[in-house]
């Protein structure tokens, strides 16, 4: 079984919402979190914003892959158990986030795209594949 969800054009990050989430709606949005994140990946509605979110169930880091060539194209680091897509709109980069390149993947897309979530993948469209190792 898997779970589909649409992203509209626009810009994107896949990153731990804990890096990008403004400090001010951190605290909200973790509730959320606790309330509603999925270890299959579901569409939240938070005081930040709407965003797709993963439940990892433990800290570490993810791969992120082409879908076309299989390459790793980025490795990002998680430190709240989780890991998302989120619009640009909602976050904060700011600097420090910008300073470490393990914390943020940043793409646009021009057209809408699917997200499937399976048991242990989440596949972005034709762009990316991320294994979501260590879900229950």
């Amino acid at each position: 079984m898997s779970t589909t969800v649409t992203l509209q054009p626009g810009k994107y990050v896949i990153s731990d919402p804990c890096y990008v989430i403004p400090d001010d709606k951190w605290l909200d949005v973790v509730d959320d979190l606790c309330d509603n994140a999925k270890p299959k990946g579901a569409m939240l509605s938070t005081v930040a914003g709407e965003f797709f979110c993963v439940d990892i169930g433990g800290d570490g880091a993810f791969n992120v892959y082409d879908k076309s060539s299989n390459d790793v194209v980025k490795v990002i680091g998680m430190d709240a158990a989780c890991w998302g897509i989120l619009p640009v709109s909602i976050c904060d980069i700011n600097e420090r986030v910008r300073a470490h390149d393990s914390l943020i993947h940043e793409f646009e897309i021009k057209t809408p795209i699917d997200v499937v979530s399976y048991y242990d993948s989440v596949v972005i469209g034709n762009l990316y594949r991320i294994r979501c190792v260590g879900v229950n």
